[in-house]
């Protein structure tokens, strides 16, 4: 089973990553605006778009 990317932090409110966990990643400067690329932005669009479908689907 894949290690996850997240933990949630001790305080019990919201969650962190581990570098260690988060696969490749990259942060770009386009336009002067920064991005993150790579495996832990896909993992985030991947859970995003399935929360949209299911919203759609009510």
């Amino acid at each position: 089973m894949k290690e996850r990317m997240t933990r949630k932090n001790p305080q019990g409110m919201g969650y962190r990553v581990w570098l260690d966990h988060a696969g490749s990643f990259r942060i770009e400067s386009q336009g002067g605006e920064l991005f993150l690329l790579g495996d832990l932005a896909d993992k985030l669009g991947y859970l995003e778009d399935e929360e949209e479908k299911r919203r759609k689907k009510r």
